[in-house]
């Protein structure tokens, strides 16, 4: 004899304000930005060059543009093949720094914490390199709660190309409604992989992106840290049940 209660066609099904949170981890998650301009400046200091401007540190951290292609326009006479080399360079100095200057921003352990408890489905989708992507969030514990952990290959599209919905989290959960996604990012890229999903988005201001541009995209939710995205969800404050 089932001992499974029987269902009440005619009961209302519990709505649950964006169930699926796709996050981003950059400048999101995690303060990456002093390991990742350490490790940069450091490549380019080997090579006679000045540190990033802060136009140029912005672009880094947004992750939109690929690594290599940084060495190729900052470097006189550098093609892509030695480019790639100093790509692989910029890594092993990165997975060092990162060891000691990366760090969670204040909240965001417990917060997705509470987010899975309350039976969202979170995703990563990151322009971060798959490998440095999940063992970072293994380092910080963060892994078990997650659906899913997108970050890029040397081939893979990159946010904000609509080719990561499409080949990457559409193809690891089919049927996945846009309509019950919640895009949740700092940089332009991450609003505007929003927009081409076409989702709704948070944009987490306290990140790396450059403010008149974010704002400019006018994306429907913003936090000034990352425990605030409960409040939206309807989950209270950090600290209450």
């Amino acid at each position: 004899m089932s001992t499974t209660p029987p269902t009440n066609p005619s009961q209302p099904k519990v709505f649950m304000l964006y169930p699926t949170l796709l996050l981003d981890y950059d400048g999101t998650l995690s303060n990456t930005g002093p390991a990742i301009l350490h490790a940069m400046n450091t490549v380019l200091a080997q090579h006679g060059c000045p540190p990033l401007t802060t136009l140029q540190g912005e672009t880094l951290l947004s992750g939109s543009k690929r690594l290599y292609l940084f060495f190729v326009d900052l470097i006189a006479g550098c093609d892509v093949t030695e480019a790639k080399k100093l790509e692989a360079d910029y890594m092993v100095l990165y997975e060092r720094f990162s060891t000691t200057e990366v760090q969670l921003f204040p909240g965001v352990g417990e917060s997705v914490r509470r987010l899975h408890q309350s039976g969202r489905r979170l995703i990563v989708t990151s322009n971060k390199r798959q490998n440095v992507l999940e063992a970072e969030l293994a380092r910080f514990g963060l892994v078990p709660f997650m659906a899913a952990i997108i970050g890029t290959t040397p081939t893979s599209p990159r946010k904000p190309s609509r080719d990561v919905w499409t080949e990457r989290v559409l193809k690891l959960f089919p049927g996945l409604a846009p309509s019950e996604v919640l895009c949740v990012g700092d940089t332009a890229a991450d609003i505007q992989f929003a927009d081409v999903v076409p989702s709704a988005c948070c944009w987490a201001m306290y990140g790396y992106g450059n403010h008149a541009q974010c704002e400019a995209l006018h994306p429907r939710y913003s936090i000034a840290r990352f425990p605030a995205l409960l409040p939206i969800l309807g989950l209270g404050e950090l600290g209450q049940s």
